[in-house]
Parts: C-alpha cells; structure tokens; sequence
C-alpha cells in the first residue's frame, strides 16, 4: 500500500506536523478513521517521551518515523539518536496498587503495548529502535 519516512528535529512544535503527515497518509490508503486514531495517539506518546527525556544537549537531533503498509497490517519504525533506552526491559506498572503506592513510569509503553498488537525495541548504530506493528481492518 506505502511506505514514507518523515523526519522531525527534537522540537515540539515538529509533533503537530508528523502526526498530520501521518493522518494524511493513512487516510488517502483509507485506513478507517480507528486506526488512524490509535496511530496518532500512539505517535504522540512515543515522539513526546523522545523530545522529553531522549536527549540531554541543546543540539538539534532528527528523529525518523517509518511506517510501512500492506494489506492488513502497518509497521511503524521510530529512530532516534538519544540516550539508550529500552522501554521494555522496565517492569510492568502495578495498577492494582493505589496510586500513591505505584512507582512512577511504565503507563506510557503499558500504553502502546494496548493500542498495539506488537511492540519491540533494538539498539542499532546508536540509535534506539522502536516498532510498532498494527493489524488492520
């Protein structure tokens, strides 16, 4: 169906025109409106946690955002040159405790891991690598 790759500096005011790059591409494949709903969301989660916490200079970074469609199924690959960090090597959040007693982290990925059916990570070349990997209607 496609395949795009749309890069983004470590700015937030970059977010705003990835995910209406994103929406415009799904939606001209015709992706129904749900999943182009779970994908933003997803988006927004993921690149905001990048701008957030991924890098520790004032230097201007890209991240790379590769999503890749075929029938029944979209694979999103986001890349980025920030610190290491593999979101899933953290334990699951506790949502059975109180709030006050939960450590604090892990909603985020326990996040995209319902919104998506698969999600991994590897480190390549220095750079994080996150996959998202969606089955379509």
């Amino acid at each position: 169906m496609f395949r795009s790759t749309i890069s983004i500096r470590n700015n937030y005011s970059e977010l705003e025109r990835l995910l209406r790059e994103v929406t415009e591409l799904m939606r001209a494949s015709g992706m129904n409106p749900d999943s182009v709903r779970t994908v933003n969301l997803g988006m927004e989660e993921v690149i905001t946690n990048i701008l957030k916490y991924g890098y520790d200079d004032d230097r201007e970074h890209q991240v790379e955002v590769v999503l890749a469609a075929k029938p029944g199924e979209l694979l999103i690959e986001v890349r980025d040159d920030g610190r290491e960090f593999n979101p899933l090597a953290h334990p699951k959040p506790d949502t059975a405790k109180p709030i006050d007693q939960r450590q604090p982290g892990g909603l985020g990925i326990e996040f995209l891991r319902n919104l998506f059916d698969r999600v991994s990570y590897q480190r390549e070349e220095g750079r994080n690598c996150l996959l998202l990997h969606k089955r379509l209607d």
